[in-house]
């Protein structure tokens, strides 16, 4: 006869083993419900970076700046993650992801000092429409610092990160993304609108030059919001009123004079100069001819004729009188770039510059040492010289008058003598800085702006080495593929449930 089975919990221990239960559950509950409150608590938030290359760690530098700040700051995202569709590892949504992950970094270690908001241009259209107006920008990808009235504007590709774009023609080559740069251009930004004083630029009138109240496609209005991009003061400026230059000018920008200056104009503009004033000067071939013995002393002569080159030996679709100078491309054989504090970032970084309608410029004495070449046409370049009724040129090289060869488009001056001290950036070329051109191409884009820096001395005021992203890619075959389809759609769920129903099998036993 068999014995009944003895129970194996009396009543009283199994209320004790439910107490047990809703008390475990209880408390986690209660452990979950602080942790979620707790996070409300910035001060208290902290990483742990479990990366080769400590991808995600403030640097010292940085932690000393944000520990030091005394300003409220602003920072606004606005990124639109829509991309090429050769860009077929999304490395330019990745590299947003992480500007705004390592923004919340930022947040966090300045202690309520800095507020960050993200934007999509697609959803917050009509908050990111009026950030639009009133930054004077013309696409998405930047980042907004902004303390008071000042503001720094970070653009994606030019200042945050490093990539190769790759091409989807003649050869598919997928972009790449090549390098973190977002902690240097951040960080240099909330020094400069915390700490540093907004250099101011003038920008010279009164002469037919390029309006920056033009906002067609051949003005002159991006030039001001692209330097307010950097933090610069730009003001217009009349020598015909004034009669010299303010001494608060950080740097005067001259844009193609069509009429002669007066000769007080003239010495103011030679003053300015001596005493070690800085100049951006963007000279028409055919316009005013007044300025040029200025020129000649501070040791730069203008050809006065318009480059062209032959269509069949530079890029196909382009103008005659239309210059690349960058990486090579499809179709012909662009110019070069100089070695400068303002063109090494276009050359290393492979951007293209592009310039219409340009003169040459060569130093007055090939021995004077403060004669710094730029940008370099392609070799078969040559000076097309117009006829003296419609200051236009037939595009056709005449050998007789017309030579061929490689000419500088334009140069960085550091005169010696009575301009010691002085600084010019010198480009026999006017289009170059026009809407259509900064609008269409980032490298006409930061070469102003990088030229604007140099003027006034502008660096970036902390120094960070770039975060290299590191990615292990593993080329599968179909047949691989789908042979880890199956092991983690089906085998791994079906050993599961193997093993799940081997252990109810012998505990029921």
């Amino acid at each position: 006869m068999k014995r009944p089975l003895a129970r194996t919990f009396g009543r009283g221990r199994r209320l004790a083993i439910l107490a047990n239960v809703l008390a475990m559950v209880g408390l986690a509950v209660a452990a979950a419900v602080i942790g979620i409150w707790l996070t409300g608590f910035t001060d208290l938030r902290r990483r742990f970076d479990l990366t080769q290359a400590e991808t995600y760690t403030l640097r010292l530098d940085t932690t000393r700046l944000l520990e030091s700040l005394d300003e409220d700051v602003e920072i606004i995202t606005i990124f639109d993650r829509l991309t090429w569709h050769w860009d077929v590892d999304q490395v330019r949504p990745k590299a947003m992801e992480y500007v705004v992950d390592l923004l919340q970094e930022y947040r966090v270690r300045a202690r309520g000092r800095i507020s960050v908001e993200n934007l999509d241009p697609r959803v917050d259209f009509d908050r990111v429409r009026d950030l639009f107006t009133q930054h004077g920008l013309s696409q998405a990808n930047v980042v907004i610092v902004r303390s008071g009235k000042s503001r720094r504007i970070l653009g994606l590709e030019t200042d945050l990160a490093e990539f190769d774009f790759g091409s989807a023609t003649p050869v598919f080559q997928p972009t790449r993304l090549l390098a973190y740069t977002a902690e240097e251009a951040i960080s240099s930004a909330l020094f400069e609108v915390t700490q540093a004083a907004q250099p101011v630029i003038y920008v010279l009138t009164g002469h037919g030059e390029l309006s920056l109240s033009d906002a067609s496609e051949m003005g002159g209005s991006y030039i001001g919001s692209t330097l307010t991009r950097d933090n610069f003061d730009v003001r217009p400026l009349s020598l015909i009123s004034e009669r010299k230059v303010p001494e608060d000018a950080g740097a005067l920008v001259l844009l193609g004079p069509q009429t002669a200056f007066l000769d007080e104009e003239i010495v103011a503009l030679d003053d300015h100069l001596q005493g070690g004033g800085k100049m951006l000067v963007a000279v028409d071939p055919l316009g005013d001819r007044s300025l040029d013995p200025l020129y000649e002393r501070l040791g730069v002569r203008l050809e006065r004729n318009i480059l062209c080159h032959d269509q069949k030996g530079t890029l196909r679709g382009a103008s005659a009188t239309e210059m690349w100078i960058g990486p090579a491309r499809l179709g012909g054989t662009p110019g070069t770039f100089g070695g400068h504090e303002i063109t090494n970032t276009l050359a290393e970084d492979g951007v293209t510059f592009v310039v219409i309608r340009s003169a040459g410029i060569a130093p007055v004495d090939e021995a004077i040492p403060w004669f710094t070449s730029l940008l370099s046409s392609h070799p078969d370049t040559f000076g097309d010289i117009p006829d003296g009724q419609t200051k236009a040129g037939n595009y056709q090289q005449d050998p007789r008058l017309e030579s061929a060869g490689q000419r500088c488009l334009g140069a960085a001056l550091e005169p010696g003598g009575a301009y010691a001290g002085a600084r010019l950036v010198f480009m026999p070329s006017v289009p170059w800085v026009t809407n259509r051109m900064l609008y269409n191409f980032p490298g006409n884009d930061t070469f102003l702006r990088r030229s604007a820096a140099w003027l006034v001395g502008k660096k970036r005021s902390i120094q960070l080495p770039p975060r290299r992203p590191r990615a292990i890619v593993a080329d599968l075959r179909p047949g691989e593929e789908d042979a880890i389809f199956w092991y983690t759609a089906a085998c791994l769920p079906a050993g599961a449930l193997l093993l799940a129903s081997l252990v109810w099998f012998l505990r029921r036993r």
